[in-house]
């Protein structure tokens, strides 16, 4: 697989890879809803990309820094195998890393 990540993620098994968003928690102050957030990979094939508009409910919960916008966290794999992030809405989402579709939400997610 060619190319590096900032944001990666490679689960027990061997055979996927979660990428997050190269500027890991930060967003250009141009971004949409269409922006690249999380792809999940197995053995180098992607076979899914979250986007941001998946990821929030709304774009103006957006925290602005002096530069950028604040998005949320990569929290990671959790003990269940499910990648986990947490945005600035206060929700947590649960991905299936061999989908990339969304596994579990809110109070469902029990990080680690």
């Amino acid at each position: 697989m060619h190319g590096w990540f900032r944001v990666a993620n490679l689960a027990d098994d061997g055979e996927h890879l979660i990428a997050g968003h190269d500027g890991v928690n930060l967003l250009p102050l141009g971004v949409t809803k269409n922006e690249p957030m999380i792809r999940f990979f197995r053995r180098g094939e992607l076979i899914k990309t979250v986007r941001l508009g998946e990821l929030l409910k709304d774009l103006s919960h957006l925290q602005r820094t002096v530069s950028h916008y604040f998005w949320g966290d990569y929290l990671g794999l959790d003990k269940r195998g499910r990648y986990v992030v947490e945005t600035v809405e206060n929700r947590r989402l649960a991905f299936d890393i061999s989908t990339g579709r969304l596994v579990a939400h809110d109070r469902d997610v029990r990080h680690r």
